[in-house]
């Protein structure tokens, strides 16, 4: 049996010595040669018989090299059961030059550097710790608004020969002006405006007009709080950085059209809820409103899971092995990484490292784990929420989709990331105290806008710092 010896060099690094010696592989050695030998055919010699010096000359090394390997990743393995480490163990600078020589088998030592993730008590996870939260309760007027959606979804569309209204869709023509007339070879654009999120002021106009009339305004009026360069993307149809084209334009309603909502009966609840889940307009108000609170809470508890992340990493201070983990990137990556790359890298890398190391803790410590039968449900949940799947499907044919979900390693990797995720979260919030503050989803998109302001912020304060379309991968 291989030997190894762990010494510790201090708290956050050691050497792992293993030997192997030739009564590990020997046997292994010789019934592959053995092996290569039945099967070779070599010129002037039966099959299987040819001269096991030659299968030495042409396999030994190969094979010596495979065996002896075989048996140190297997002693490396169980020398490292109950230490954990960081990455995987790299080679120590000081490993002598080995020399596999088939004809001379012979002990064999190899030595490792290790990176070790050190010992934690975490701190800020008790009753002791408060944080911040947001509890959403979205308006009665966001329910209203979803249950005319909902009747719109299934209602009768028609064209429409009378002043314009509030839920119409409007076709228009539009040509660039210079506020008085259009402009001579001024851009130019089809498009349908809906009335119903457009901004007020054009909103109003509109809702004056009807098919035939001609009006002046302001293209980013068309669509309620949008970005420029979305207009310009999928309203005006040019690039999103366009700045040719001006705000004015003239526009012709070229046709109006109209959604008849659709009847509210049990058909309606049917179609939009599944079959028999509602009976009554206040039910159906009532599932509304429990998957709109459901939905905006992912957005709040992200934003919560967020912040707690970064009190805890500021509440537990501790060391890394910082030059294991410089030589750990630099072998691991698949394209070179220089110096200078690493040295821009690096305090990003130890800054998500210090989360990574406070999450496995906490994972232990909570005692939490992902079992195959969750991954499935999550993907038998994802393909329900994210559709794509003939109607009406029960979850057992459901299920004979995911067989096709587990052959791919990324999509169970990250569903099982997912929903480890979810579990860390419950546990964390199950064990410290929640000032809560309940908020409608207006709110709600306020602090959500301020929250992705900020990551942004930190992604460009990154981004500079990095200064290099390269990024270390670890």
């Amino acid at each position: 049996m291989a030997k190894f010896v762990k010494e510790d060099i201090d708290t956050l690094n050691a050497i792992l010595t293993i030997t192997v010696e030739k009564s590990d592989y020997e046997s292994s050695f010789s019934k592959t040669l053995e092996k290569y030998r039945k099967d070779s055919h070599l010129k002037g010699f039966r099959k299987g018989k040819t001269p096991l010096s030659y299968i030495k000359k042409v396999y030994g090394e190969q094979v010596l090299l495979q065996e002896v390997n075989k048996v140190l990743q297997e002693q490396i393995q169980e020398s490292l059961k109950d230490v954990e480490i960081f990455g995987e163990p790299i080679p120590n600078e000081d490993q002598e030059q080995i020399e596999f020589n088939p004809n001379k088998p012979e002990d064999y030592v190899f030595k490792f550097d290790l990176g070790l993730i050190p010992e934690l008590e975490v701190k800020g996870v008790s009753k002791k710790s408060t944080y911040n939260s947001n509890r959403v309760e979205v308006s009665k007027k966001a329910i209203e608004e979803e249950f005319t959606n909902a009747r719109k979804r299934f209602g009768k569309r028609s064209e429409a020969e009378d002043t314009i209204q509030e839920h119409d869709l409007v076709k228009v023509k539009a040509k660039e002006s210079d506020g008085k007339k259009a402009k001579e070879n001024g851009h130019e654009a089809e498009f349908s405006i809906a009335i119903d999120r457009a901004e007020d002021k054009l909103a109003k106009s509109l809702m004056k007009k009807k098919k035939g009339d001609s009006f002046p305004f302001n293209i980013n009026d068309v669509e309620k709080d949008s970005e420029r360069s979305i207009i310009n993307k999928y309203v005006l149809g040019v690039a999103e950085d366009d700045d040719t084209i001006g705000d004015k334009f003239e526009g012709e309603i070229m046709e109006v059209s109209r959604v008849e909502l659709a009847e509210v009966n049990q058909e309606f609840f049917d179609k939009q809820f599944g079959e028999g889940v509602v009976k009554s307009e206040k039910e159906a108000n009532d599932k509304i409103r429990i998957d709109l609170n459901k939905a905006i809470q992912k957005n709040a508890d992200a934003i919560l899971f967020r912040d707690i992340q970064m009190e805890l990493v500021e509440k537990n201070k501790f060391d890394l092995p910082e030059d294991f983990l410089k030589r750990w990137i630099k072998a691991s990556n698949e394209k070179p990484v220089t110096d200078e790359q690493l040295d821009k890298e690096f305090p990003f890398f130890l800054e998500e490292l210090r989360w990574s190391v406070i999450r496995g803790k906490l994972t232990k410590k909570f005692e939490l784990k992902v079992t195959e039968e969750e991954i499935e449900a999550g993907f038998v949940n994802a393909l329900k929420s994210y559709g794509g799947m003939p109607p009406g499907l029960d979850d057992s044919i459901l299920k004979g989709y995911t067989q096709r979900l587990f052959q791919d390693k990324q999509a169970v990797q990250k569903q099982a990331e997912e929903i480890m995720g979810d579990k860390l979260f419950n546990a964390i919030t199950g064990a410290v105290k929640l000032d809560e503050t309940v908020v409608d989803e207006k709110e709600m998109e306020k602090i959500i806008k301020k929250a992705n302001e900020e990551m942004e912020k930190e992604n460009e304060i990154r981004r500079k710092a990095m200064n290099t379309e390269e990024v270390v991968e670890a």
